[in-house]
């Protein structure tokens, strides 16, 4: 049975410093340029999306197991239940950000699975450089904001859901192009290992597992993976399963016991074993730095 994770109150939080012109409810929330608009330290996941539209500056942090490097102009987005870590950034930077609480993000994306294009595009593609999706943020920023100044009417949501749908469908139809001219058989093969690893890691920790669902070889999988990543194979997976688990300690009040079970360990002891080899440190320690 599925286990409910307990977040950190991340959309209250957000919620009770904003206006209520900048907000629909919890549910639509927009944060303008502001002092306080800035990334905590070490490895979170949160249970709303939140879009990032950079007008100046870069800033480095990872999403999911990949690294950015994000140069304005550039728009990025983590949905819900996404690992990110936060690194560096310059002195200069400036971004506004746009958060959609879970509800509101599964609501919209009620009919498409994990797998469908629209969610998997920003899932594998989270990022776009460039002035045009900045343009149409900026552009859905002020039609968000003109919604939400509105009186008290029924329809502020429904009319919210499909304006960000028509934007998400613009982003994807764009990256989908993109990636078909760039992707070859090595970066499908990797593509498909990184999405069944990100489905599967919570039970299958073994090289050998992901090769027999891609039917090739352990040898030929970790050659790949080690070229396109620069890590091997089984490194990565470990790498995922620990910042998954470092996610969680941070991200949410979840015991540590009950993250052993979350992540299928046969012990909490064996969790604590494999976490401190991993990152030096035991998880109440690491949750305690955090």
């Amino acid at each position: 049975m599925a286990t409910t994770i307990p977040y950190l109150r991340w959309r209250e939080r957000i919620s009770e410093i904003t206006p209520d012109n900048y907000r629909i409810g919890s549910d639509v929330i927009v944060i303008p340029q502001h002092p306080m608009l800035s990334f905590p330290m070490g490895c979170f996941k949160t249970d709303v999306t939140t879009v990032l539209i950079y007008d100046k500056g870069w800033a480095r942090l990872s999403v999911g197991m990949k690294e950015y490097v994000v140069k304005a102009p550039a728009v990025l987005t983590i949905l819900p239940d996404t690992t990110y870590q936060y690194y560096d950034c310059s002195d200069d930077l400036e971004y506004k950000a746009l958060i959609l609480s879970k509800p509101f993000t599964d609501n919209m994306f009620l009919n498409f699975d994990r797998m469908h294009p629209l969610r998997s595009s920003i899932i594998d593609q989270p990022l776009y450089e460039g002035e045009e999706m900045v343009y149409v943020y900026n552009i859905t920023i002020k039609m968000l904001l003109d919604l939400m100044r509105l009186g008290q009417t029924n329809y502020k949501l429904e009319a919210a859901k499909h304006l960000m749908l028509a934007v998400f469908y613009g982003f994807s139809n764009t990256k989908h192009a993109a990636l078909d001219e760039q992707t070859g058989r090595k970066d499908e093969l990797y593509s498909r290992f990184t999405a069944l690893v990100s489905r599967h890691f919570r039970t299958s920790r073994d090289v050998s597992f992901y090769a027999d669902e891609l039917c090739v070889t352990v040898k030929y999988l970790s050659s790949v993976v080690k070229e396109k990543s620069g890590t091997p194979a089984l490194y990565f997976i470990e790498q995922y399963v620990i910042t998954e688990c470092k996610a969680l300690l941070s991200s949410t009040t979840m015991t540590v016991q009950q993250i052993a079970d979350e992540l299928h360990f046969p012990s909490q002891s064996v969790f604590g074993k494999y976490f401190k080899r991993v990152t030096g440190l035991s998880p109440r320690e690491y949750r305690n730095r955090v």
